[in-house]
């Protein structure tokens, strides 16, 4: 009984109104890089025709950068919102098949969540995901950041770092 009631407040919760604005939660400025996140010779790259419709309903800003050899995605939100979701159900949602989710830690012993991609056409590619909030804490699961942002303990603007690499 006591898991149902934990249940319902689960899901009722975001409807709460706070006052925030969910419908267009502006973010200021450009899209900046969290300290310490390694670019080397990342260029911005324009968005594909896909991305930008999806974008076009993303409640912060993105942007795409590459170097030849992977991509880099950053979306920025000032709210916590549920567009902001795990990459692993963007490439399930495109018909790869994804195995292996686990944590990679970088040069900054921070956790990076990682997993395998690959597509019936051909190609496969290692996809590592973190967030960053305004001071620094970082989390590799989306939804773990969803729920400290929700809650108000972790301060926005927030940072998602997506890095695609195709393995050989």
């Amino acid at each position: 009984m006591t898991f149902v009631f934990f249940c319902i407040i689960a899901a009722v919760i975001p409807l709460l109104d706070d006052g925030r604005n969910l419908e267009n939660p502006a973010v200021d400025g450009d899209i900046v890089f969290p300290e310490g996140i390694e670019i080397g010779t990342m260029s911005e790259i324009g968005l594909s025709s896909k991305e930008k419709i999806f974008f076009s309903k993303f409640p912060g800003k993105a942007a795409k950068f590459s170097d030849g050899t992977r991509t880099m995605i950053l979306r920025t939100v000032n709210t916590p919102t549920r567009l902001l979701h795990p990459a692993m159900e963007c490439f399930r949602g495109m018909g790869y098949s994804t195995s292996g989710n686990g944590i990679q830690l970088d040069s900054r012993k921070r956790m990076w969540g990682v997993f395998s991609a690959s597509h019936p056409d051909g190609g496969a590619y290692r996809v590592r995901e973190i967030v960053f909030d305004s001071e620094g804490k970082s989390w590799s699961d989306i939804s773990a950041w969803y729920w400290n942002a929700e809650f108000s303990l972790s301060t926005g603007p927030w940072t998602s770092v997506l890095t695609v690499e195709k393995v050989e």
